[in-house]
């Protein structure tokens, strides 16, 4: 992991924390909101520009950001363009805002990842050929993607089982197998033979995802709106695991953490980084969605109060509980950091 692969892994971080906060920036612009701050990190500004009624700064903690608005008052009326003086609808847009830019860019990162590398798909592959076998007879080898043996598909999570049964039923009678080799399709035929007590062909594979073709853009579309699915259902799943104690807490990352498996993933190549990067622009979104005091998620939570009392709320009592959830924030991050350096020099 070199110097260079830190710099690219903190610049990922900093450019989506940068898209999240720019969702809800843009969102309060685009309703009259004034806009008191947009800052990318916390702590002391290193770099700081006023332009119209915004400061805009970089300040010296790098992971996190946030909007800020007029402070309000419960003792005065609010001004009409600040966040307070907002319809309860307005502020669940600026709020919802940065989980729904994450959650874009998530998509169109898996969009662009299936349009350069081609559609995922589940593949069986050969890793490998036993030489005089049946399939290096047919001319099989190491690399080959199978797609049917004796007519029955193989792109499937079930292929291996399906093989199986396939071959077993075919003792020294030939198979039709139609593979993929760099791109093109072909045909071959097979005769099973029994090895070692059982009826085999003489391969070893790998199943898994690969990148197949480009598709249509209608298939990539299809694609990266099944894969961001799948990558927001696999966070929610690892939270209620770790919210249940299935998982425990020592698995948990910071920003160390983080910064040093994104250099890690960016070693492995670019369909790796690329898919590394939507999984934590929607990790950021999730996170964020959670009803805790000073996330987006306990904004809306409180919104969602106000609604069900009908308006009525206590000011004081939510910046009150917002701060002292920032503040919480702040000390688990802090943790998660210390924890992250102690693995890194055990």
């Amino acid at each position: 992991m070199g110097l260079a692969d830190i710099v690219l892994a903190i610049f990922v971080v900093g450019v989506l924390i940068f898209l999240h906060e720019a969702g809800h920036f843009t969102v309060a612009k685009a309703l009259g909101v004034r806009v008191k701050a947009f800052s990318i990190g916390f702590g002391p500004a290193l770099v700081k520009v006023r332009r119209d009624e915004t400061t805009y700064q970089v300040s010296a903690i790098p992971f996190g950001g946030y909007v800020m608005f007029d402070e309000a008052s419960p003792d005065e009326p609010p001004d009409p363009r600040s966040f307070e003086a907002q319809s309860t609808g307005r502020r669940a847009l600026i709020a919802v805002a940065g989980v729904a830019t994450n959650l874009f860019v998530a998509f169109v990162v898996l969009l662009a990842l299936y349009g350069l590398y081609g559609v995922p798909r589940f593949q069986m592959q050969v890793v490998s050929v036993v030489k005089s076998s049946p399939a290096a007879a047919a001319g099989l080898r190491a690399g080959d993607v199978l797609l049917r043996v004796g007519g029955t598909a193989m792109a499937t999570p079930a292929g291996a089982s399906r093989l199986t049964r396939v071959v077993t039923g075919h003792d020294d009678r030939p198979l039709t197998v139609v593979y993929r080799r760099a791109g093109h399709t072909r045909t071959t035929r097979v005769v099973p033979r029994p090895t070692q007590g059982s009826v085999r062909i003489g391969v070893y594979l790998q199943e898994g995802y690969g990148y197949l073709g480009t598709g249509s853009l209608g298939a990539r579309l299809g694609a990266a709106w099944q894969g961001t699915g799948r990558v927001i259902t696999l966070l929610l799943g690892g939270l209620v695991q770790l919210v249940t104690g299935r998982v425990p807490t020592s698995q948990l990352g910071g920003p160390v953490k983080i910064v040093t498996e994104t250099s890690q993933v960016a070693a492995a190549g670019m369909t790796a980084l690329l898919y590394w990067i939507a999984l934590l622009s929607a990790n950021l979104a999730v996170l964020n969605a959670v009803p805790f005091p000073g996330l987006d998620g306990g904004r809306l939570a409180f919104l969602l109060g106000e609604v069900l009392s009908r308006g009525r709320r206590n000011v004081r009592v939510e910046q009150a509980i917002n701060f002292i959830g920032l503040v919480v924030l702040m000390l688990i991050i802090g943790a998660l950091t210390v924890q992250d350096i102690a693995s890194l020099h055990p």
